[in-house]
């Protein structure tokens, strides 16, 4: 068949042999005795693309316990979640309670952003650093405050010492 062919020399490729064909259309004049033929390309296969619905998500967390160090997860939470789907989630692999844990992305030795509960996870991005705190929230009274570590400067200048480490909550 022409038609095939000449489209094939135009459009070759593995996915044109499975899934392209070509529609013939005759048409016959009624009034005199012409005839029209046209072929058209046509594709079989549409498809959706799939979509995740979840991400994984790398965190630290830093327990309440000061005996037991910070533990790397790798967490799997909804890709539309929010900051207490992550909680949650890291919960249940860490055994402790979700509701009790604070997500942070720490940067440059600081909190960056402490995040709440309600937050998306979109607001995470694959090269932030993420610590997530478990707290004490037994009491409503309780005070979360940041602790960062400073270098003791020698000198006697007001010029700022250096961060180092990460902070806690």
């Amino acid at each position: 068949m022409e038609a095939w062919d000449n489209y094939k020399k135009r459009n070759d490729s593995v996915i044109l042999d499975i899934f392209h064909g070509l529609l013939k259309s005759t048409v016959v004049c009624p009034e005199c005795p012409k005839v029209s033929v046209t072929f058209d390309p046509t594709c079989y296969l549409s498809l959706p693309l799939p979509v995740k619905k979840e991400r994984q998500v790398e965190v630290f967390l830093v327990y309440l316990d000061p005996l037991k160090p910070p533990t790397q997860f790798k967490v799997t939470a909804p890709k539309n979640g929010s900051m207490g789907d992550l909680c949650i989630a890291l919960g249940k692999l860490a055994n402790v309670p979700g509701d009790s844990l604070v997500v942070t992305d720490v940067y440059n030795h600081r909190f960056h952003k402490i995040y709440t509960n309600d937050d998306q996870l979109s607001h995470i991005l694959d090269r932030d650093d993420i610590f997530v705190y478990e707290t004490d929230n037994t009491d409503p009274n309780n005070v979360t405050v940041p602790v960062y570590l400073r270098e003791k400067k020698n000198c006697s200048s007001y010029a700022p010492s250096n961060l180092f480490g990460q902070p806690l909550l």
